[in-house]
């Protein structure tokens, strides 16, 4: 009896091991970015522009990147509106800088590129007028 305990006890030690290395190795749920990483985009218009196709990050998270482009609509529409808008001030730090890419009387395209020493947030963005 007591050599079967044993015998399961060891079973079961070393089937345990896998696992325990398997989630120290897993990834975190959102872990700050070392290279430049595309972030996945919803497609709604909860971040503030009407589409937000494309947000890519460097030297920080996807998180802080969504953050970003939100507080940069804030401050765009605070300053002249959703059509004529310019964000002159820094949002979370960031300076960042708007090309406008094509406009039609009712939408525009923009490209926005926000950066915090060697930390970037790149989004494009449709804003309907």
């Amino acid at each position: 009896m007591f050599r079967a305990a044993v015998l399961a006890a060891a079973v079961l030690a070393t089937a345990a091991v896998p696992a325990v290395g398997s989630a120290r190795d897993a990834p975190a749920a959102d872990p700050v970015a070392t290279a430049a990483a595309s972030c996945k985009v919803p497609t709604d218009d909860a971040w503030g522009p009407t589409y937000v196709p494309q947000l890519s990050v460097r030297k920080v998270s996807c998180a802080t990147g969504k953050a970003v482009v939100k507080a940069y609509h804030r401050c765009r529409v605070a300053n002249g509106g959703r059509k004529n808008g310019t964000c002159t001030h820094k949002v979370k730090r960031f300076r960042c800088r708007e090309q406008r890419l094509s406009s039609i009387k009712t939408q525009f395209d923009a490209k926005v590129t926000c950066a915090r020493g060697a930390a970037r947030v790149t989004y494009t963005y449709t804003q309907y007028t």
